[in-house]
């Protein structure tokens, strides 16, 4: 993701949307092809989730949840075997623990829509009289890929919403971090 930066007028906004939902597909391929595997599986989970109606949520459905998209990640994309297990065990374990803290019951916006073609690809997104509340739940961030994911999320928004962020939420599931930025 180091290059993305210089790119950012090069994209257009399907570009910025798509890097939204996943950026390890700017990122360099030779490290990213198993993070966006990933990616796009904690995607896929964290939307059933959210589509799961909250008085039937629980630790066992959830952790099924998981389990049944997992077991569709293709195991040769990682370095070793121990390498999977090892993400494996990281992801569950804290996914299971972001997802079980949501304790709101309204119904979050998986993607708000922007227009006709566009619409920003959230894993809970709130909006509230001030401004929206952007979550993203991505395997791993440093601080160089957090900036930059605010920074398109921010030029996303000042081209295409009428209400502005009022927070950015990012979780890294790796080391189970939550940042949050207030633009």
């Amino acid at each position: 993701m180091s290059n993305v930066k210089g790119r950012l007028k090069e994209m257009s906004m399907v570009s910025y949307a798509s890097f939204l939902k996943c950026p390890y597909q700017y990122a360099d391929r030779s490290f990213s092809c198993w993070k966006e595997a990933v990616q796009n599986t904690i995607n896929d989970i964290v939307k059933a989730f959210l589509k799961t109606p909250y008085a039937v949520r629980t630790h066992f459905g959830t952790l099924k949840l998981i389990s049944d998209h997992w077991s569709q990640v293709d195991r040769s994309l990682f370095d070793s075997y121990q390498h999977f297990i090892l993400t494996s065990a990281k992801v569950t374990d804290h996914l299971l623990q972001v997802l079980m803290s949501v304790k709101n019951e309204q119904e979050p916006i998986f993607e708000m829509e922007i227009s006709s073609l566009m619409s920003i690809p959230s894993d809970s997104g709130f909006i509230e009289e001030e401004g929206f509340i952007f979550e993203k739940i991505l395997i791993e961030v440093d601080e160089k890929e957090l900036s930059t994911y605010w920074d398109i999320f921010k030029l996303y928004c000042s081209s295409n919403c009428d209400v502005p962020p009022k927070q950015i939420e990012v979780v890294d599931l790796l080391n189970a971090k939550r940042y949050v930025h207030f633009p």
